[in-house]
């Protein structure tokens, strides 16, 4: 059985899921002296991004492919401009979540793409719709954060 798209697509998926981790710890640095009560809820994304990671590698792993384990270009640059701008003037006043909200649009759009191609086994896609589901969740959570700080 031809497994090649699958792990395309699961491949694209880590490549996204490195961006948001080096997302939130590119804000983590800084974040904590302007909002340390964004402290618990990064952590909690950063621990999810890292079991979605381990997830989408190990599936990778049981289809017969090698895990593509980095960012995508546009997140490198993404995180690069975020150092970049917390190294040139302080963090803003929201903490980052700006920044971190760009990263969960890009993920979640991302996610939706992969499941909008058809390309994947009902079993992956089932794990991929319950990580879009986080992500979302996720990305909600943050919004909401963002309203209250405005």
């Amino acid at each position: 059985m031809d497994n090649s798209k699958d792990i395309n697509t699961l491949n694209d998926l880590l490549h996204i899921t490195n961006d948001r981790i080096g997302g939130y710890l590119a804000i983590e640095e800084s974040v904590w002296q302007i909002r340390s009560s964004l402290k618990e809820t990064y952590d909690e994304k950063l621990r999810q991004s890292y079991e979605m990671k381990n997830e989408l590698i190990n599936l990778i792993h049981n289809l017969g492919g090698k895990p593509e384990d980095h960012s995508t270009v546009l997140g490198s640059i993404h995180q690069s401009w975020i150092e970049f701008k917390n190294n040139l003037t302080a963090i803003s006043s929201d903490g980052g979540l700006n920044d971190v909200i760009t990263g969960e649009e890009a993920a979640i759009s991302a996610y939706q793409k992969a499941l909008d191609g058809g390309n994947l086994s009902p079993e992956i896609a089932s794990i991929i719709l319950d990580h879009l589901h986080h992500l979302k969740a996720s990305y909600k959570k943050l919004d909401d954060l963002n309203a209250e700080i405005d």
